[in-house]
């Protein structure tokens, strides 16, 4: 009677859990996401809808209208089929979700169908399906992450206090990537999180299960670890680590493993068909891009080492300073892996983590591209969120003996919980653009280093406008704008402060890295790129015109600052030239993004430069050109 009672306890626990962390997640009301995730949000859907896995239908979509060529996230396979760049694992585990999605459009063009007389059917493909496509993913992302949060809750039950288990899936929730990443978009790292969470569970519960159901639940772990590395190749390393682990610890009978692994071999099978490798689209992806994910030396050792950690723009301390008790809580973890089970599966998955930590210490793209905070730790979360768990657990142990102690961690540890969870709540409500502005950080990297323009206080000063509200008057402050561009260069990128003429020639597709000197001549003060504010903001408008005074270009220079009226200001972005050859005239003037141009009243003159594209044939070129004659 008393276990029923648990149970029910327990289930409505649970409920709570999953239903808060729903409503948080989608209280921002928008998908957070980069074309990392479109296919993952495409491919069940396609195989239900379509009946494949290939997106042949999506050539030439609205897709492609912002890549010159292939958009990254597609690769053509062996078979000349347009296929995902990555593994097929995410699309898998969100499939029983997307199922649902499949009749509810069903259902939708049905009720059309009869309404209208006419036979009506969605296009997956279509831009008119987008705000499906991003509303799916998005309510995708959230189930998926909220029942991770559910799992982990329960693992943590079976371990802890409910208190000690409350405070330890609350930082697993809400103070760690798990909601800016893994929850706001179908990344890979939302699948991982919740088939390493259910791992977790199926071990915790073997350690205390009888042999009846300990060989289920081994096929359900041996099932879990086959599809970790196929949702991403870097989950293998949980997948051995379960898997020496309950090879030490249930020999014999660590053979119903067996019977779940090979889900591996359909994502292995898919990859090596469509790609002759294994892992899948990697490969095809850094071939095309000539990027070299991976670069073993010290150097790149160290740089990635200490960006992940303390990055202002990327350190996990940064974002979440509360992951630093998971260090105390190994240490707890470590001393009691000699007599416990538990410990040692914890401690098992806690050096897979550590060993996956590092190989991101190698990886030239550490800081993970276009994302908010330490997006490659997030793999992680479930592991360091549970070792957090037990050094709360000593803590709450210790507190009789040692009260001093007792409050002055508690004090640091809630500090760190306070700051953990506002990062994530920035990130989650705030509008900011950090990534791409003013210069994308793939092509600017030193910018992850920047503590004057960091990720965070873009973020925080772009929360506090959308409260404040800067702009009091749109109209009134639009008729007080006023400037002049003084000087247009361009940033030598190999030197540090190095500023140097536009060229009068340059080669097709070139990219330039240009700063604009400014002033501001009106009355009403700049708001630039730091402070997040759209419509209002204050940029160069840069429009490349060909020798026929065609458009064939345009972008943005970013005004760094708040300018107040008589400042000088900067305005820094990039330029990819036209890859046709010709002369051409590039045209600066001011505007205020989202309101329009500055009055013509304003007492500025656009400012003008021109520049010739032409080929230039390198000596080596021209040697090789020669042998071959």
């Amino acid at each position: 009677m008393q276990a029923e009672k648990s149970k029910n306890i327990l289930c409505i626990e649970c409920l709570l859990v999953f239903t808060l962390c729903c409503v948080v997640y989608l209280a921002n009301k928008k998908l957070i996401s980069t074309g990392d995730s479109l296919p993952n949000s495409l491919l069940a859907l396609n195989w239900l809808k379509n009946h494949t896995l290939y997106f042949d239908s999506f050539r030439n979509n609205y897709f492609f209208e912002d890549y010159d060529g292939l958009p990254y996230f597609f690769a053509e396979s062996k078979g000349n089929h347009l296929v995902s760049v990555y593994p097929i694992g995410t699309a898998i585990v969100s499939l029983p979700i997307y199922l649902v999605f499949s009749i509810y459009l069903d259902v939708i063009a049905f009720i059309k169908t009869n309404i209208t007389g006419i036979s009506f059917d969605f296009n997956l493909a279509n831009a008119s399906f987008e705000p499906y496509r991003q509303a799916f993913e998005k309510l995708a992302a959230t189930l998926a992450t909220s029942l991770s949060v559910v799992i982990f809750y329960i693992s943590s039950r079976l371990k802890f206090s409910l208190a000690t288990s409350l405070v330890s899936t609350f930082i697993y929730a809400f103070a760690t990537n798990t909601w800016m990443t893994s929850s706001q978009a179908l990344w890979q790292h939302t699948a991982t999180n919740l088939v390493l969470a259910s791992l977790l569970l199926c071990l915790l519960k073997a350690n205390r299960t009888e042999k009846n159901h300990l060989r289920f639940l081994l096929f359900l772990a041996g099932f879990f670890c086959g599809l970790l590395p196929i949702i991403r190749p870097t989950n293998l390393l949980f997948s051995i680590a379960a898997i020496l682990y309950l090879v030490s610890i249930y020999r014999r009978t660590a053979l119903f493993l067996l019977l779940g692994l090979p889900i591996s071999l359909l994502g292995m099978a898919w990859n090596f068909y469509n790609f002759g490798d294994f892992l899948g689209g990697y490969t095809a992806l850094g071939s095309a891009y000539e990027v070299t994910f991976y670069r073993f030396s010290f150097n790149q050792f160290l740089q990635g080492f200490l960006g992940l950690l303390f990055s202002p723009s990327r350190g996990v301390f940064v974002f979440s300073p509360i992951v630093i008790f998971c260090i105390p809580g190994f240490w707890q973890v470590f001393k009691k892996t000699k007599n416990c089970q538990d410990e040692r599966l914890i401690a098992s998955l806690a050096i897979a983590g550590i060993i996956l930590f590092f190989s991101y210490c190698f990886y030239t793209i550490w800081w993970a591209g276009g994302s908010y905070g330490p997006r490659f730790i997030s793999d992680i979360n479930p592991v360091l969120c549970y070792l957090i768990g037990y050094f709360i657990d000593s803590q709450f142990n210790f507190v009789s003996s040692n009260r001093k102690i007792f409050i002055s961690s508690l004090t640091v540890f809630l500090i760190f919980l306070v700051v953990s969870t506002f990062s994530q709540v920035l990130g989650a409500f705030s509008k900011a653009e950090w990534n791409g502005l003013p210069i994308n950080v793939d092509t600017y990297p030193v910018r992850l280093w920047d503590l004057k323009d960091t990720q965070l206080s873009r973020h925080a000063k772009s929360l506090f406008f959308q409260i404040a509200k800067p702009i009091e008057n749109i109209a009134i402050y639009s008729q007080k704008l006023a400037g002049t561009i003084e000087e247009v260069e361009k940033i030598d990128t190999q030197q540090l402060n190095k500023y140097v003429p536009i060229p009068d020639i340059s080669t097709p597709g070139e990219l330039l890295i240009l700063r604009a000197k400014l002033r501001n001549t009106g009355l009403s003060r700049w708001l630039g790129y730091e402070s997040g504010v759209i419509p209002g903001e204050t940029r160069v408008r840069l429009r490349v015109f060909d020798h026929i005074n065609t458009q064939v270009l345009e972008t943005r220079l970013f005004v760094s600052g708040i300018v107040e009226q008589n400042h000088i200001a900067e305005a820094i972005g990039a330029l990819a030239l036209p890859k046709e050859l010709g002369s051409y005239r590039l045209v600066f003037d001011l505007i205020a993004e989202g309101i329009g141009e500055f009055p013509s009243s304003s007492k500025y003159e656009s400012y003008e430069a021109k520049i010739i594209i032409k080929c230039q044939i390198t000596e080596e070129a021209l040697k090789e050109f020669c042998a071959k004659r």
